[in-house]
């Protein structure tokens, strides 16, 4: 797919993200650029915004927040930016006690990673009932790291189950560019297992999905897939949940950022091989055993049995049988 036609897709899924619902929200939430196209239509075209509107603007380059501020104070009476990635926000510190997110535009435009499943869960609570939450995601294979620990974790916590994910995809509304196959189906649920995982208090409603291709002149084109999704409050019991996200964590804080800890690429340690008595002294052939009448060799079997708490005699003893094996043995 070239750009000119993933420009085009890109601006059916902001159509789609910013529809108007009849809803106008006073607490959104854009992870944009500095053109702010999501922010303009919101505003200007489709009205789900107004100018008395409290935005949380996210870009984690500087530069580019500081436009993001510039142009944003010309739309609205106050606007939130935060200059950083997605799981480095605090919700707790930016936003004013009682407020809570209504809708929330994550463009990801990557992976739903371990950071930010888990930056979801801590901030649950800061997304109101009915929150409309357009989410764009890579469609990975089913076959991660991050999917094995969930299911791993899952089956350990007996009171929390996923919910049947690929059933809900296959129902959901297709209004994709590409149809949504079985091997499709399982990837995507993935994602969602991930989404379910970090928002256990919710019920998320999943409307439509869109599946394109995100070109790239740099980079080889990915599957990406656009979910139309809501999510309402619902009751669950915390504290075996709790359990389950420290387990999460604890794979996160070991892994540095990976869920499941990769094995250790490194030299293999070198095992010495034990010698005999006979290796030792250099002692092979029948000859060689009247090396032991040397002044030299016997004190380091002297040397040998104190080292292995034995008797002289059990040391010579021992040489002798060696090497007379070996010369029974070759011949």
């Amino acid at each position: 797919m070239d750009c000119d036609m993933t420009s085009k897709i890109k601006a059916i899924q902001r159509d789609n993200a910013v529809k108007n619902e009849g809803i106008i929200y006073k607490h959104p939430a854009f992870i944009t650029t500095r053109h702010l196209f999501d922010v303009k239509q919101a505003l200007y075209d489709t009205h789900i915004i107004t100018h008395k509107s409290i935005p949380l603007l996210i870009n984690k380059d500087k530069q580019e927040a500081k436009k993001i501020d510039k142009k944003s104070r010309q739309m609205f009476k106050k606007t939130i930016i935060a200059a950083q990635s997605l799981h480095e926000i605090k919700l707790n510190k930016i936003l004013d006690e009682g407020d809570q997110i209504d809708y929330f535009f994550c463009d990801l435009c990557g992976n739903y990673t371990v950071k930010n499943a888990y930056w979801f869960y801590k901030h649950r609570h800061f997304f109101a009932d009915g929150c409309r939450l357009p989410l764009t995601v890579q469609v990975l294979h089913r076959k991660t790291e991050w999917h094995k620990a969930i299911l791993e974790i899952t089956k350990a916590s007996k009171n929390y189950i996923l919910p049947d994910v690929r059933e809900m995809i296959s129902q959901a509304k297709d209004i994709g560019f590409f149809g949504l196959s079985y091997e499709l189906i399982l990837n995507l649920s993935t994602q969602l297992n991930a989404l379910f995982v970090s928002l256990p208090d919710k019920k998320i409603v999943l409307r439509s999905i869109t599946v394109y291709k995100n070109s790239d002149i740099n980079t080889m084109a990915k599957e990406m897939a656009y979910l139309d999704i809501v999510l309402y409050d619902k009751k669950f019991d915390n504290k075996t949940y709790g359990k389950f996200m420290n387990c999460i964590k604890e794979y996160q804080r070991h892994t540095k950022g990976t869920i499941l800890k990769k094995k250790k690429r490194g030299r293999k340690k070198k095992v010495k091989p034990v010698l005999t008595y006979a290796q030792r002294l250099n002692i092979s052939t029948k000859r060689d055993l009247r090396k032991l009448e040397l002044r030299g060799v016997k004190a380091a079997i002297t040397r040998l049995a104190k080292q292995n708490n034995t008797k002289v005699s059990s040391v010579i003893g021992g040489i002798r049988r060696e090497v007379t094996m070996r010369y029974r043995k070759t011949g």
